[in-house]
């Protein structure tokens, strides 16, 4: 099968060295594909077209749940952003941007473009 759009994001975020611990409902992501631009709010169930959700993947403290998403200094974890469902055109030499927003602190930022052709099912962005 020739692949044609990526259909999911996925982004591994922690926090720097002395941050203050940050609850992922009050966190906003914005993405921009440079046609649809559009907000994400936290969900504990499946990512879709308003939400985005994210599962643990360090947490040496143990404060993240599903259902209470707290992240610590040193907790690492996977969010996932439905990019089908959002409707995001992210085909081949397209340009996104992610902005992530917590209630305290920086918002980060991530911009990437997409490859010229997906020739594989999986593809990381340094």
């Amino acid at each position: 099968d020739a692949r044609t759009n990526i259909d999911e994001i996925y982004l591994n975020i922690g926090l720097g060295a002395g941050s203050p611990t940050q609850n992922l409902n009050y966190t906003l992501i914005h993405i921009d594909d440079g046609t649809k631009d559009t907000g994400l709010n936290y969900s504990s169930g499946a990512a879709n077209e308003n939400t985005y959700n994210a599962t643990e993947l360090l947490d040496p403290e143990g404060y993240f749940t599903v259902e209470n998403p707290l992240i610590s200094a040193g907790t690492t974890v996977k969010i996932k952003i439905n990019a089908s469902a959002v409707g995001l055109d992210l085909s081949t030499q397209t340009e996104c941007r992610i902005e992530i927003t917590p209630k305290h602190g920086t918002s980060s930022i991530e911009i990437f473009n997409t490859p010229p052709v997906f020739d594989r099912s999986i593809i990381h962005f340094s």
